[in-house]
């Protein structure tokens, strides 16, 4: 029985042989005639298919064989294709990357965001209060205010759809306004910049009761902040003005 020609010799010549030229060679050289090649046509075709990288007949038929053939066929072709996997992987990759930092970063910046309102809120709401019932710290009060309103502001302007900041910030104008001028209790005295702010916190309080007619406290809120102007114009000596104030405030307040 012959032996595999890959078996026959060595070194390079022995490697180009093994494989399908092995298998073409052994079935070529078979003993029993019916397990040759039928005819010469069968033998030619075997030796044509490997030379274009077929799979040939006399090699066992696998898939992992069959792929590896088509690979070599398509040799240019899979290495553009690899090429463009690759690209498009690191792409997606890269991407992914960034989504997830940018999920990262802006959860911290939301975190950082809500320490800062925190901590205005607390300015104003708490700290201010307690600094009301200690005599001489007017300028404090006013310092602490306006800083903490400053953050508390740029935040809604950020937040535009947030209605609880935009009620905060309302408040702490209103608060600020008190400040700096009130009639009742000690204050800087500045009356201009009381009117700026009670200004800007009816603003805010107004839209938001736009939004919700509905809500008797968001009505509170402006039948209040209406009622303080109203004092502040009475105390100026524009009665006309406060009068008018009087009565907003009076047709606010009915459905309370």
């Amino acid at each position: 029985a012959p032996i595999l020609p890959s078996k026959a010799t060595d070194g390079s010549v022995a490697t180009e042989l093994r494989g399908d030229i092995d298998n073409i060679l052994f079935q070529a050289l078979r003993k029993e005639p019916e397990r040759r090649y039928g005819t010469v046509a069968a033998f030619a075709e075997d030796i044509q298919r490997h030379l274009v990288f077929k799979p040939v007949h006399a090699s066992p038929d696998t898939l992992g064989y069959r792929a590896k053939k088509f690979a070599r066929r398509h040799r240019a072709s899979l290495a553009i294709a690899a090429a463009v996997l690759l690209i498009v992987t690191v792409c997606v990759a890269a991407v992914t990357r960034a989504a997830v930092l940018a999920r990262r970063a802006d959860a911290l910046a939301e975190r950082r965001l809500a320490e800062e309102r925190q901590l205005a809120h607390s300015y104003i709401f708490d700290l201010d209060p307690m600094l009301e019932e200690i005599p001489g710290t007017v300028s404090v009060r006013a310092f602490i205010l306006k800083n903490a309103l400053k953050y508390l502001d740029a935040m809604s302007q950020e937040q535009i759809g947030d209605d609880d900041l935009a009620r905060e910030v309302g408040s702490g104008y209103l608060k600020v306004g008190q400040v700096q001028a009130d009639v009742a209790e000690p204050s800087m005295n500045d009356r201009a910049g009381a009117w700026v702010s009670m200004n800007r916190g009816y603003e805010i309080q107004e839209r938001l009761f736009e939004k919700t007619p509905n809500d008797l406290t968001q009505r509170g809120n402006l039948v209040k902040t209406t009622r303080l102007m109203g004092f502040l114009a009475q105390d100026d000596g524009d009665l006309a003005h406060a009068d008018r104030l009087a009565m907003q405030a009076w047709k606010l307040g009915e459905p309370i």
